[in-house]
């Protein structure tokens, strides 16, 4: 049986909301533990982070990113690890945490995507008043391990995501990024690695669809 789990969705904020909004709430609550196939001694602390992002050669003006700090919802603000064997029904792994919140690594691996791309002149984070030519504003919607059965488990990665044009203030595109990959065990390190790959894909695939906003962009 599969078994999916929800978070609320805040895509459905007005956009003026969701672009002022530059901090979430933390979830303060009990961790269970799942049990390891390993027994484990200590405290694991796991990252997030893309060493590697793709680099795509385009020929256009350099272009100065905003990166709306991304949002999440409160299960996913937090360094608990979670995962799902039961309907609707949130766990904690007890041994093993993120080394920070979800959405602050992501959005880490992200800038220096960008940061590697000739066309990208430079990434603003968060309410910089500086000048720049789009903004991106994007959601962490899901990062979940499911447990499937006592030998399957899934990762699964949703990040969804808006460009905005920053003279005109126009939504430019929107776009849903979403990625799940099977789980060698049931357990954090395989989680985590797949949790990897995912991330890996999904920067990739956001890098791409930023260069084709940017290449429609029509400044003056």
């Amino acid at each position: 049986m599969q078994i999916v789990f929800h978070f609320m969705n805040r895509r459905l904020w007005p956009l003026g909301a969701r672009l002022a909004l530059l901090t979430g709430t933390l979830l303060l609550a009990g961790c269970v533990g799942l049990t390891p196939t390993k027994q484990q001694t200590a405290l694991q602390n796991w990252l997030l982070d893309v060493t590697d992002p793709r680099v795509i050669a385009a020929d256009i003006d350099p272009v100065v990113l905003r990166m709306v700090e991304i949002d999440a919802p409160s299960a996913l603000d937090t360094t608990a690890m979670a995962y799902i064997d039961q309907p609707n029904k949130l766990s904690f792994y007890r041994d093993n945490r993120w080394a920070a919140p979800p959405a602050e690594m992501i959005q880490q691996s992200l800038k220096t995507g960008f940061e590697r791309q000739q066309w990208v002149k430079a990434v603003l984070l968060g309410s910089v008043r500086l000048d720049s030519d789009l903004i991106i504003a994007c959601d962490l919607d899901r990062l979940e391990h499911h447990v499937i059965s006592e030998t399957q488990g899934a990762a699964r990665l949703t990040i969804s995501c808006d460009w905005v044009d920053t003279q005109s203030r126009e939504v430019k595109a929107r776009s849903v990024f979403q990625e799940s990959k099977p789980l060698a065990e049931n357990n954090a390190a395989s989680f985590v690695a797949a949790s990897q790959q995912l991330l890996e894909q999904i920067t990739d695939q956001l890098i791409g669809q930023t260069l084709e906003v940017a290449q429609n962009l029509k400044h003056e």
